[in-house]
């Protein structure tokens, strides 16, 4: 049986993180940030790609992180990839013999609470999305329901989410940790100078996202268009690239938006357009964890945000340090929500001193603490 496990005791410990891939994405970010961070403090840290081919780290991942990729370590045989995978992931714990294992990501969970039932080890797993906004391949949620009783405990991000696990898989034992916040940020390629985008006298409403359906950026130009006649010095700046570029040119193209909404692709140096801002507005239908809006908020950025599954409401007190707005295909109530913000600088310096507080309560070491509370707890149990 493994000793119990304290705030301070996780120094020598041996931490095992499993994740699909090590490539762009919100959970190879927190993970990243939490692998760092746990070397630091002298804890042994492996990162396992469970599925990708040997790669570097989309991001930054300290030199005494140990990686490994599971599928360099074995060969395909008659029994299936999935089994293969199951036996490797297997035998890698009973190799290393860690103290905790952390997995990211639905099919990731599954895979691990698989391979390393009956080994003598604590297993969370944290989902990083909220579940019923995704659509998973037959047989997932059956697995997620018998599995994650097996694990010490599920990590979900929003009070939301945690409510969906009790309802779904009620033996489950659930805790709510939200994403870390990295503040300040440091700038990256590409860079979108703001001096080649605004004018002087400019004032930015900002929008980042992937331009996505469910990022709702189309409803959010027909909020805008409502209200662009009574704003004349702002301008709606959209950070992101993706597939609903041309959907939006043609909006734009027809409610005669060219010189106050601007699509400037894929933008590395966040901070400075967070700095330049006045505003910033989210428009998504549905998020797991939104990590551009707590960013926005820990720039002091007044925010507008549609009241989506999940994640606005764990950040945003309405009226308080920002703004919530019912999710609506038409855009109606985002529209009179953005007038109110942007023809009001009192109203927006208030909601924007308020939203800065996010930095202490979504700090990596506030973060940090939360697991390790949660891990002790779930260790003490043993």
């Amino acid at each position: 049986m493994l000793l119990p496990m304290h705030l301070s005791s996780l120094k020598n410990k041996k931490v095992v993180f499993f994740l699909g891939s090590l490539d762009q994405g919100g959970a190879q970010r927190v993970v990243t940030l939490m692998c760092n961070y746990w070397v630091k403090q002298g804890v042994d840290v492996t990162l396992v790609s469970t599925y990708s081919k040997a790669s570097e780290c989309a991001f930054y991942l300290a030199p005494e992180v140990n990686i490994v990729f599971i599928s360099e370590t074995f060969s395909p045989s008659f029994l299936g990839d999935k089994i293969d995978r199951i036996r490797a992931i297997r035998k890698l714990v009973k190799r290393i013999k860690p103290d905790l294992v952390i997995s990211f990501i639905t099919n990731v969970n599954i895979a691990i609470l698989l391979s390393t039932f009956g080994l003598p080890v604590i297993k969370l797993v944290s989902e990083r999305t909220y579940p019923p906004s995704v659509t998973q391949p037959f047989g997932y949620a059956f697995l997620r329901k018998y599995l994650y009783p097996f694990a010490d405990s599920v990590i979900m991000q929003t009070q939301q989410g945690l409510e969906w696990l009790q309802q779904t898989s009620s033996k489950s034992h659930g805790h709510v940790i939200g994403n870390p916040l990295q503040y300040p940020l440091i700038d990256a390629e590409p860079v979108i100078e703001v001096d080649s985008v605004l004018e002087k006298g400019d004032k930015v409403l900002l929008a980042v996202g992937r331009l996505d359906p469910q990022k709702g950026l189309h409803i959010l130009l027909e909020a805008y268009a409502r209200i662009e006649k009574n704003l004349p010095h702002w301008k709606l700046i959209i950070l992101g690239e993706g597939e609903e570029r041309a959907r939006l040119e043609a909006i734009i193209h027809e409610k005669h938006l060219h010189d106050r909404v601007l699509l400037c692709g894929q933008a590395g140096n966040l901070s400075t357009w967070y700095s330049c801002a006045d505003a910033y507005v989210m428009s998504s239908t549905v998020e797991g964890f939104p990590n551009a809006l707590l960013e926005a908020m820990s720039h002091g950025l007044p925010c507008v945000s549609f009241d989506c599954k999940t994640g606005p409401r764990d950040l945003i007190e309405n009226d308080v340090n920002g703004m919530l707005v019912p999710v609506q295909v038409d855009g109606a109530q985002l529209s009179v929500a953005l007038q109110s913000l942007l023809g009001n600088d009192e109203k927006r310096a208030k909601l924007g001193k308020q939203a800065e507080q996010v930095r202490e309560r979504f700090s990596l070491s506030e973060v940090m603490k939360q697991w390790e509370c949660e891990i002790a707890k779930v260790s003490n149990k043993g």
